[in-house]
């Protein structure tokens, strides 16, 4: 289980969350939702040991504690929606051996490439490649990670519908596998498909919610009021909960390398 005790986090001078217990157990999608700007992303990198302003008294995966940097990267793998785990100058090929070079794997890199719709430019660099294309990496290289906790930060951005599609059925085939997924995105549609349970965040806490059958909008309207996929402008861009796709070259690529 990825589980945080006494989660404290800030942003911007503002309280995120005061004082949560948080878990996501194996086997299990959690759907975070909640407004542009409440704080999903910072969350999303919290739970997966980057360092935010705020505190907790315990952050463990599966009994590894975040302290063990090493060891905890590599049960949690966050997939940030801004593009920043990847390197512009590499291709989608030489992303995929880094992952598999730093992860001790023995990948396929055809199979993964075609399995993720990287073959037709899987050996371009990553500066040519639209937001899409950049996506489809980044969902590639987390679920072919070794990863037992994935946090995908907006993973439905920008991709076409056949691919949204494909790409719920990865969540769901994960979570098959036993891997416990945290989905932060505002197509509350979607998030009924591939979510177990629904995180809303509001007012510096996190509350349940039940999902399925058009539950994820009616819990949305009741805590925010609005509409989630709009308030997303369709899943164009994301970043720090504002909106705004990644830039065309991230300039400090997150490291592929567990503990980096």
């Amino acid at each position: 289980m990825l589980a945080a005790r006494d989660l404290r986090l800030a942003f911007r001078g503002q309280t995120v969350l005061d004082t949560c217990d948080l878990a996501v157990p194996p086997g299990r999608c959690v759907g975070l939702v909640a407004p542009n700007g409440v704080g999903k992303t910072t969350l999303l990198n919290a739970l997966a040991g980057i360092r935010v302003p705020g505190s907790f008294s315990s952050l463990e995966a599966d009994g590894v504690p975040v302290t063990e940097r090493a060891a905890f990267r590599r049960a949690v793998f966050l997939a940030p929606g801004d593009g920043s785990l990847l390197y512009p100058d590499l291709t989608a090929e030489q992303h995929l051996r880094l992952l598999a070079r730093f992860w001790g794997l023995d990948l396929d890199i055809p199979a993964v490439m075609g399995r993720f719709g990287l073959a037709s430019y899987g050996r371009k660099r990553v500066r040519s490649y639209s937001q899409g294309m950049r996506q489809s990496l980044v969902l590639a290289l987390a679920f072919s990670s070794g990863a037992r906790y994935l946090l995908l930060d907006e993973p439905l951005n920008a991709l076409d519908p056949g691919r949204c599609e494909e790409a719920e059925g990865w969540v769901r085939e994960a979570v098959a596998e036993g891997r416990g997924v945290v989905v932060s995105s505002h197509l509350l549609d979607s998030q009924d498909r591939v979510a177990d349970v629904l995180w809303l965040m509001a007012d510096g806490t996190v509350g349940e919610a039940a999902v399925g059958d058009g539950a994820a909008r009616r819990q949305y309207r009741r805590a925010f009021g609005g509409d989630g996929d709009a308030a997303d402008g369709g899943g164009r861009g994301s970043g720090e909960d504002g909106g705004g796709g990644p830039d065309p070259a991230p300039r400090r690529p997150r490291h592929l390398r567990p503990g980096a």
